[in-house]
């Protein structure tokens, strides 16, 4: 149908060409050219408007036959132009059919069409080849337009709908564009020039401003704004300038507009400047790196002159310089403090093998820099990493391993500059590593670590080769990133990338070790004191296990201190130290900025060590414990400050859990955390209160404030019952402790709480040293659990048991016999790795240093976790505490015990011998 369409065009505009010219009168010719064009843009009738020249319209008969219902049409053929009148006229005629075609396709047209999509789309190519013919072509015969005929069949196919939309949009733009011309396209060339040139400025100065969200958001949108709007009013101003023409009065809404949309860009960048001139952002220690007076001085100047400027009413031209001018260092401003960072790591270790294949040092140093600072705070007494969580997300990135790829990525960051951090580590050898960080192209911070400097203090080598160098860079990386940038608060006063690298370490690759993690702990405080993360886990480590009175005593005496610091006063901004407001600058109940966290685990910390400094009081006033007491009796009542501890701790759980934004989410995971360990000593705590006679003054309040910041925490309007269960090991634990040393409560409950928190090894190794539980677990049922039977030979060690079959085939049944054999048979024998082979002869061999007792397999495990030597000149007094502790967990009689540790001693181990030896 459309090439039939195509074809009666070409005829008609064939004919409208061949046509002969006039000869009857001057302007025929024109008249005649004028209907050809009129009825070739689909106007056929005022084709034959133009040959009728205004005349009298023909006969109703006549007119009824062209255009029933349309216009008058003249049919009397005029002699000078007779192929454009025929032209017009077959226009006509043929478009009025097919507009009744278009009508009898669409759903409720005459048979036999149906109304099926098809038909739409029969329908819609009918009408619109009549409007191609004649723009106002209507039905002859049902009196449609075949406009509203298309308009009816584009609604019922939104296809075509969309695609007509589409370009009639599309056209509106282009012809938009066109009319813009060459204004639009030195606009553009203007802005990218602008936006160069503030790519172009970052990398003037290391030192741009450490701006907080909502500043640097401010910042963001008034320099776009600034820039954009700047450099159509700069554009106006040059315009009026040169040409000496005003600017038509439609034009004042649109200018009033762009006079007070720089007046505000110009006072909030003058408020952001000002505000970084005289606020502190952190510790003192980075109070002199953070700030920036020529930034500072540059922006509210700039900021107070625009905003000035468009009060003052003056000129466009001055208007638009400084608007461009400010707008430019915002946007360079806001290019350059973006927090993102690409990682590099090149040398021996670049490419570890690994099951599933190459791990490249890359990848692993940005997951220990989300480790160290992009998760939420965690660890109930000692933070697991630091308390920052600013590396999440998208902040981190790593080069391609292809070098292509690599060139390629790196070149468009240095073009874009949305990557202002590059960080590159080199890697020597497996004990050193050197680490280089730049921003915007500029070098921001230089370190080498070496393994005999950073962890090699008195630590055995195999020990301290257990380090991750990676580690050290990560540190590095985040106090850098903390000197330039906030949400780094977290870090705790760190500020020493040596000394936070210690501590990282320390928790992490030598948690295992507890007198080489107390040793690395105590050489990052030395580096940093300002370290509270490495003081806490150096406090924890020493105080932590104390069972005596004298050492729980001098802990809580360090926690006291420790609250009193980390709760000082916030460094306060200068306005600050005005009178009315020099108490609340000064205020000691106010934490610092990230320190949250670390208060919260200290007063966890503190609540746990009155406890039990409680019962190593009561248990030092008597030799043994009361005459028939039984687990499930109360050996001692806590004191007032055991509660104190209670109620403040959640107090301020409740206060944490109510603050709202980043805070929260950072600490969210920690308040749960610390809710489910401190369990156990709410319902001490209750207990306390609904006794008679209390241990506070005010046993009613006291009880609805703990119940408040209970509700608070957890969303439960009551305290919790007996029966409430844990949800960790170490909430398990306290449960326990609090079950055993509780009137009323039943033996089982503490067991069933004891069970569970036996998935953790620490707990089960504490149990028995515990000062809360020393007199409660000489009960038979506990006896039962904690006392599991001795190893009573070789091939019963865990590790050797599933090797026993082929032990024994080939004759090995002692421990004399397999410290006798070699590894590398050993390893080919069983078919294991020539480490677990040296591991299992290790064992054999700590066996046959140790005297003959039934324990001796079990005090030989003890030896290879803690990596002992087997000579008893080189024991630690925690070795000892672990031996003596594993001797009296056994299930061994009275006389084994004694007699065990007594050769323990005759061979030189240092046993403690002030624990009496507990009944079987």
């Amino acid at each position: 149908m459309r090439g039939q369409l195509l074809a009666l065009v070409a005829v008609i505009a064939v004919g409208v060409v061949a046509a002969p010219p006039a000869v009857a009168a001057a302007g025929t010719d024109a008249v005649c050219a004028a209907a050809a064009a009129a009825t070739a843009d689909a106007r056929p009738g005022d084709a034959l408007a133009l040959l009728r020249g205004d005349q009298p319209p023909a006969t109703p008969a006549e007119q009824a036959r062209v255009r029933p219902q349309g216009r008058a049409v003249v049919l009397t053929e005029v002699p000078s132009c007779p192929t454009e009148h025929a032209a017009a006229i077959a226009a006509i005629e043929r478009a009025a059919g097919l507009a009744d075609s278009a009508y009898l396709w669409q759903p409720g047209g005459s048979a036999p069409y149906p109304g099926a999509d098809e038909s739409w789309g029969e329908s819609l190519d009918r009408a619109e080849q009549a409007l191609a013919l004649d723009a106002a072509a209507t039905s002859g015969k049902y009196g449609v337009s075949a406009a509203t005929l298309r308009t009816k069949a584009l609604g019922h196919l939104p296809v075509h709908a969309a695609a007509d939309s589409a370009e009639s949009w599309w056209s509106t733009l282009v012809g938009g564009v066109k009319d813009l011309g060459a204004p639009l396209l030195t606009l553009v060339g203007a802005l990218a020039a602008l936006l160069l040139a503030a790519r172009l400025l970052a990398p003037v100065t290391l030192y741009w401003p450490v701006l907080r969200s909502p500043e640097r958001f401010t910042v963001g949108v008034a320099g776009l704004l600034l820039t954009v709007v700047g450099l159509l009013v700069l554009g106006f101003g040059a315009t009026v300038t040169t040409t000496g023409v005003d600017a038509p009065g439609s034009w004042a809404g649109a200018s009033e507009l762009a006079r007070w949309l720089l007046f505000w860009c110009g006072a909030a960048t003058a408020v952001v400047a000002g505000t970084n001139t005289v606020r502190r952002h952190g510790r003192p220690a980075l109070d002199r790196r953070r700030r920036t007076p020529t930034w500072s001085a540059s922006a509210g100047l700039l900021g107070l002159g625009v905003a000035g400027l468009a009060l003052a009413g003056v000129p466009p031209l001055w208007l638009g310089l400084v608007a461009c001018a400010l707008g430019v260092l915002l946007v360079a401003t806001l290019l350059a403090t973006r927090l993102r960072l690409v990682v590099e790591v090149r040398g021996k270790r670049a490419g570890v093998p690994t099951a599933t294949g190459a791990d490249t040092g890359a990848t692993r140093l940005v997951a220990l820099l989300g480790e160290l600072a992009g998760r939420p705070s965690g660890g109930a007494q000692v933070p697991r990493g630091t308390d920052v969580d600013r590396l999440g997300g998208a902040a981190l990135a790593e080069l391609p391993a292809n070098a292509i790829l690599k060139v390629a990525m790196s070149t468009v960051q240095g073009l874009l500059g949305n990557t202002p951090w590059q960080v590159r580590v080199e890697e020597g050898d497996p004990e050193s590593l050197s680490v280089v960080m730049t921003r915007n192209g500029r070098t921001a911070a230089t370190a080498t670590y070496e393994r005999s400097t950073l962890v090699a203090f008195g630590i055995a080598k195999d020990v301290a080769s257990r380090a991750d160098l990676l580690r050290a860079a990560a540190a590095s990386v985040v106090t850098t990133l903390a000197e330039h940038h906030t949400g780094f608060e977290g870090l705790c006063g760190a500020t020493d990338a040596r000394s936070l690298a210690r501590y990282y370490v320390a928790i992490t690759d030598l948690r295992d070790d507890a007198a080489a993690r107390q040793t690395l702990l105590a050489y990052a405080t030395e580096a940093d004191p300002g370290n509270w993360l490495a003081q806490v886990a150096l406090g924890n480590a020493v105080g932590d296990r104390a069972a005596e009175v004298a050492e729980l005593e001098a802990y809580a005496r360090w926690i006291g201190w420790a609250l009193r610091e980390v709760s000082g006063p916030t460094p306060s901004p200068a306005w600050s130290r005005l009178p009315w407001l020099r108490d609340r600058a000064a205020d000691p109940g106010r934490v610092q900025r990230g320190f949250e966290g670390l208060r919260l685990r200290l007063l966890f910390n503190r609540a746990v060590t009155d406890v039990n400094l409680a019962f190593a009081r009561k248990a030092a006033t008597q030799a043994t414990p009361p005459a028939g007491t039984q687990a499930g009796t109360s050996v001692t009542t806590v004191d007032g400050a055991v509660v104190t501890d209670v109620v403040e701790l959640w107090k301020a759980l409740a206060e944490q859990a109510g603050r709202h934004g980043a805070a929260r989410r950072r600490n969210a995971h920690l308040v749960a955390e610390l809710a489910d360990a401190s369990l156990g000593m709410v319902r001490r705590a209750q207990h306390a209160l609904q006794a008679t006679p209390s241990v506070v003054c005010d046993a009613t309040a006291t009880l609805r404030e703990l119940t408040r910041a209970w509700t608070a925490v957890t969303g439960r309007a009551t305290l919790p019952s007996d029966d409430e269960p844990a949800r960790t090991p170490t909430g398990a634990y306290n449960l326990a402790c609090w079950a055993a040393t509780t009137d009323g409560i039943g033996t089982q409950v503490a067991l069933r709480h004891l069970r569970q928190s036996f998935a953790l090894q620490e707990n089960r190794e504490w149990v028995e040293q515990d000062p809360v539980l020393a007199s409660a677990v000489t009960d038979g049922a506990f006896r039962a659990l904690l006392a599991p039977a001795p190893l009573r030979e070789i091939l019963a060690v865990p590790m050797l048991a599933g090797h026993a079959a082929k032990l024994r085939a080939v004759g090995i049944e002692t421990a004399d016999g397999l410290a006798r054999g070699s590894w590398e048979d050993l390893a080919g024998h069983l078919m294991v790795s020539p480490l677990e082979a040296r591991t299992l002869i290790r064992v054999a061999v700590l066996a046959t240093s140790l005297p003959s007792s039934p324990a001796r397999f079990d005090l030989a495990l003890v030896l290879l976790r803690s990596g002992h030597t087997g000579a008893p000149a080189d024991a630690d007094a925690d070795t000892c505490q672990q031996l003596d502790a594993t001797v009296r967990r056994l299930n061994l009689t009275p006389a084994e015990v004694a007699k065990t540790i007594a050769d323990l001693m005759a061979a030189g181990w240092p046993l403690p011998v002030s624990v009496p030896l507990l009944p079987a």
